[in-house]
């Protein structure tokens, strides 16, 4: 009887802890973590054209954004530009970034964001193209990009 018992015991929690298992919804599931970036943009000259973006990003990570964060612009593999973190008084900060480029270069330009806190990291797809002198987003009013976990 005692063993019934234990026995009874066992499966019902053994059956309580794998639901609670397959009902944990948490961020750790949803999103891979990643080691700090180390990007580095070209200095070597070959691209010595430019076009400037200021970013916020999007309202829905905005709370979590900190200096240690990292932002950077990327023409299919290669970094083409690194984020600089800007404090605006009572505003959200945002990251300007100086993509670099060819003259006739018009290839499309995507953002990765990796947020230290969380250590996620987020990237857009493919939203403006390579354009000499192109400021997209300013100061007072920065582009905010869509970005989706990785």
């Amino acid at each position: 009887m005692k063993i019934h018992i234990l026995l009874s015991l066992s499966f019902v929690l053994i059956t309580i802890s794998g639901c609670s298992k397959e009902n944990d919804t948490s961020a750790d599931e949803n999103h891979n973590k990643f080691p700090v970036p180390h990007w580095q943009a070209d200095t070597s000259g070959l691209l010595a054209y430019s076009m400037t973006t200021v970013i916020a990003i999007s309202d829905s990570l905005h709370q979590t954004v900190s200096a240690n964060d990292k932002v950077a612009a990327f023409i299919g593999e290669e970094c083409r530009g690194v984020g600089v973190y800007i404090v605006r008084g009572n505003a959200a900060p945002v990251f300007y970034i100086m993509i670099k480029g060819n003259a006739d270069e018009s290839a499309q330009i995507k953002l990765k964001y990796y947020n230290s806190q969380s250590s996620y990291m987020y990237i857009t797809g493919d939203f403006i193209n390579f354009e000499v002198d192109y400021n997209y987003g300013t100061a007072d009013l920065p582009a905010k990009p869509s970005f989706t976990p990785m």
